[in-house]
């Protein structure tokens, strides 16, 4: 039986550990191999590794872009700061694998979003509208976006340009505070 004494078939368990997104924590720990599954490890444990590898391959795909993107941005002299996964990563983790990205997110002063949208353009990303099923949804999400519309390039992550910063009360963050405080 798993440690908390139920008993959990392979299938269920990595079925788990991918839904939670915890799969390349789990095979970096190895925690797979001290779950008894009644001799069916190994299919866990593989399937887990490739997770890892994978991982692995997607977030230096996406450092890469996000690199290219920064060096742009500084080259233009705009000020960004980089937020959630991508400054996550090499803040908490070992190694790029741990934690998989699905975006980039970054932080820009409201006065640079427009130069901002035009260096992805030239990257050759374009920005794809929300389509929304009524005039009232869109009211709503226009209301409490922190981001311009996504920016999207064929295979390659999403990056969103957040121009503002909240509180989890809605309440936002004065951009002044933020920027004086950037490292």
């Amino acid at each position: 039986s798993t440690p908390n004494g139920s008993d959990m078939l392979p299938e269920d368990f990595l079925r788990l550990a991918l839904w939670h997104r915890v799969g390349p924590l789990v095979f970096q720990a190895d925690f797979a191999q001290r779950v008894p599954f009644q001799g069916r490890v190994d299919r866990v444990h593989e399937h887990l590794e490739k997770v890892y590898y994978a991982t692995a391959a997607q977030n230096l795909k996406i450092f890469h872009e996000l690199q290219k993107i920064l060096t742009l941005f500084s080259d233009a002299k705009i000020p960004v700061i980089v937020l959630k996964g991508c400054h996550l990563i090499p803040a908490l983790y070992r190694s790029p694998a741990l934690r998989p990205l699905s975006d980039i997110d970054l932080l820009v002063s409201p006065a640079y979003l427009d130069a901002a949208s035009l260096c992805m353009n030239l990257l050759g990303y374009r920005q794809e509208e929300a389509i929304f099923q009524s005039k009232w949804m869109e009211r709503y999400w226009n209301r409490i976006a922190l981001h311009l519309p996504p920016f999207r390039r064929h295979d390659y992550a999403v990056v969103e340009i957040h121009g503002e910063i909240r509180h989890r009360d809605r309440r936002q963050i004065p951009n002044d505070r933020i920027w004086s405080t950037a490292i």
